[in-house]
């Protein structure tokens, strides 16, 4: 299936606001954080003084150059004074792990990333620990630096942050693979990999990837 670069670009706005929304209206008027790159700015905001949108973007270059989108999303909305305030904060929390599932779910259907941890654990994953599981890596990832946040939040904050991580992740997956067209993964072992790959990518319009084991 030919991807449509229109319709791809208008995803990947609505997938950049959606998460905005969720981090800007929802999260930051509740008085909670969230994980990942997105967390480890709000921490370096806290001892900086520099808006974490700012830091963010410096973090998402350094990782991968490509990721330019979102942090102009994400500072954007954040000089966009709304408030989407709950009296359970349990409840905001939920509602921030659907709008931000629901937002980087749409990214990921499109075969991109932020440029977040997600980013990063798969570049360790191909440069330094092929065997270890994309999933462990990420987790190691957001664990750390969910370490970091103690120093500059409260516990309750980072046990909020970690319970909106656990619904995001939750609705991400709901949106990448039982929505829409569904996605399949298979793997071929044969010694003549240059005609399989033709006829995926030329007949059937699929993707694929060859490596070497």
């Amino acid at each position: 299936m030919k991807k449509h670069p229109v319709k791809a670009l208008v995803n990947m706005v609505l997938s950049c606001v959606l998460c905005s929304i969720a981090v800007n209206w929802v999260a930051l008027p509740n008085d909670f954080v969230v994980t990942g790159i997105t967390g480890l700015s709000m921490t370096a905001a806290q001892f900086t003084g520099v808006n974490y949108a700012l830091i963010y973007y410096g973090l998402a270059l350094a990782i991968l150059a490509l990721s330019l989108l979102y942090p102009v999303v994400l500072w954007g909305l954040n000089h966009i004074q709304v408030e989407i305030i709950l009296q359970e904060k349990l409840i905001a929390v939920m509602l921030f792990g659907a709008i931000y599932g629901l937002g980087s779910g749409l990214t990921y259907r499109l075969g991109y990333s932020y440029g977040g941890t997600d980013t990063l654990a798969k570049l360790l994953k191909q440069r330094l620990f092929r065997a270890v599981p994309l999933k462990y890596l990420l987790l190691a990832l957001d664990g750390g630096i969910m370490l970091l946040m103690l120093s500059a939040f409260s516990l309750d904050a980072v046990a909020y942050a970690f319970v909106g991580q656990l619904l995001y992740v939750s609705c991400m997956n709901h949106i990448v693979f039982n929505l829409g067209p569904k996605l399949y993964e298979v793997e071929i072992i044969c010694d003549q990999p240059q005609e399989i790959e033709r006829f995926i990518i030329q007949d059937i319009r699929k993707s694929a990837t060859i490596d070497q084991v």
